[in-house]
């Protein structure tokens, strides 16, 4: 019996029976699809480029850099409009807030409505405080308000308007008054004018620091009962007509003449009255005599007047006038003398 693997092939080849059915290509299904626009056509292959060109792994999608997009954008504008809300609550609020304040500041119990003053004027001073507290300061707040009292501005007006004040204290008292005190000035010496003359008919009282603050009708007495007197130019008064609230012009040289005149009247020249002319000092005595010596060089006219003052009739009125301007020389010039050159004491 023959077998299967026993079979002979055929040696015609087979040939394929070709059907002559034709293939039925399929035609492709139509629908009705609107039509979409360029915009989401241009949107649509963006996101499907953005799909295509970003795959990536879960783990560098984690530290992959944010896509700027229409989410992103969105987010920054809220941020920015949450800001700008915020911006205008605080302004808001400090608005409401000064608003309180400037009302709370006008309000009567927080104003200086009693003044109390104490030293020189003390009946002149509460008026002139009260007016010049009146108005307003920065242009909302109550110039008398306790917690904005323009301090500086009422001690500088206060010393201006009262020359005789030398310091004054400003101190509130309470929420509605206001306290005062005044220390009056020393009296050095008198000023009686621009020039030396033996004739005084007007003379002011003079501190230390060259400050007229004080008018005193001086007569024609003698120089032993009035205090020391000085004539000099003087700036800043408060008027052209007197000298009052004026500083006498080489204030910074008086302390030491007033020094030096202390030591030429402990060597027996009875000095009552200098002139200051420019870097130059006059001294006269009570009986006329003239001691001239430079500003600033005390110290040097001293130790020449204490070398030649002894053998001098500086007390007596024989001396015309006694030069103390030079390092090593004194000069002088007795009144009887009409020529002839003056004396050199060395």
């Amino acid at each position: 019996m023959p077998k299967s693997w026993d079979i002979q092939p055929s040696s015609k080849p087979l040939t394929r029976v070709q059907s002559t059915t034709k293939a039925r290509t399929p035609e492709p299904i139509r629908r009705s699809v609107p039509a979409r626009s360029n915009r989401e056509d241009e949107s649509e292959t963006r996101s499907s480029s953005r799909v295509e060109t970003h795959m990536v792994t879960r783990a560098d999608a984690r530290r992959a850099r944010p896509i700027q997009g229409r989410g992103v954008q969105s987010l920054r504008e809220r941020r920015k409009t949450r800001r700008k809300r915020f911006f205008v609550l605080v302004f808001g609020l400090l608005l409401a807030l000064s608003f309180i304040v400037i009302v709370t500041l006008w309000q009567s119990f927080l104003r200086v409505h009693t003044v109390e003053a104490s030293g020189p004027h003390m009946d002149e001073l509460p008026t002139f405080i009260q007016e010049q507290l009146g108005g307003t300061r920065y242009i909302v707040f109550p110039r008398n308000s306790i917690f904005f009292l323009p301090t500086e501005e009422l001690r500088s007006a206060i010393l201006t308007a009262y020359p005789d004040i030398e310091a004054i204290s400003l101190r509130p008292s309470g929420l509605t008054s206001l306290k005062a005190e005044g220390t009056g000035r020393a009296t050095a010496f008198w000023w009686c004018g621009k020039e030396y003359s033996s004739i005084r008919s007007s003379c002011f009282e003079t501190d230390t620091s060259g400050k007229i603050f004080n008018i005193i009708q001086a007569s024609t007495t003698s120089a032993s009962s009035t205090p020391f007197v000085l004539f000099s130019d003087y700036t800043g008064a408060l008027s052209t007509d007197s000298p009052l609230g004026g500083v006498i012009i080489g204030t910074a040289h008086i302390g030491d003449m007033l020094r030096f005149v202390k030591t030429v009247k402990g060597l027996g020249a009875p000095v009552t009255q200098a002139e200051i002319r420019g870097d130059e000092a006059d001294l006269y005595t009570s009986t006329g005599t003239r001691i001239t010596y430079v500003l600033g060089r005390e110290e040097q006219a001293a130790a020449l007047a204490a070398t030649a003052f002894p053998s001098l009739d500086v007390a007596g009125s024989s001396l015309l006038y006694i030069d103390l301007r030079f390092t090593s020389k004194i000069y002088f010039k007795k009144k009887e003398a009409v020529v002839g050159p003056d004396t050199n004491v060395r």
